[in-house]
């Protein structure tokens, strides 16, 4: 019989057989996967181009299947002086495959055209 933490969650104890390891493994899986903490994690740095208005489009490297959280932070560009004013999901694709940045510059004021990198952090389920 496996030992249980305080939260509840199966561990093998010292007496058990080693034949019965992968059992406990796939009850401690298991119980993981019941409590939703089967989360997903992707963080980057990305060189994104933007268009005329300052948008640009980021594919995550694998979909989540359902849109994640998203932090975004502005790098550095060929232009400086921009900050990122938007982190949107792409309205042509909502589905947890890319999200859409809108940057300006701060000097002079008006959308940011050109190429930079941007910092993210994704967190959503596993597909």
């Amino acid at each position: 019989m496996p030992g249980t933490t305080p939260n509840g969650l199966p561990y093998p104890l010292a007496s058990e057989p080693v034949k019965d390891g992968a059992v406990a493994i796939q009850n401690l899986a298991a119980a993981l996967d019941n409590r939703g903490y089967g989360l997903r994690v992707e963080a980057k740095r990305v060189q994104v181009t933007t268009n005329a208005s300052g948008v640009a489009v980021v594919t995550f490297a694998k979909a989540f299947p359902s849109p994640p959280v998203i932090a975004t932070v502005a790098g550095t560009g060929d232009v400086g002086g921009f900050f990122l004013i938007a982190c949107l999901y792409d309205p042509q694709n909502d589905t947890g495959q890319r999200f859409s940045v809108g940057l300006r510059n701060v000097n002079p004021s008006g959308p940011f055209a050109g190429t930079c990198y941007i910092h993210y952090v994704a967190i959503g389920t596993y597909s």
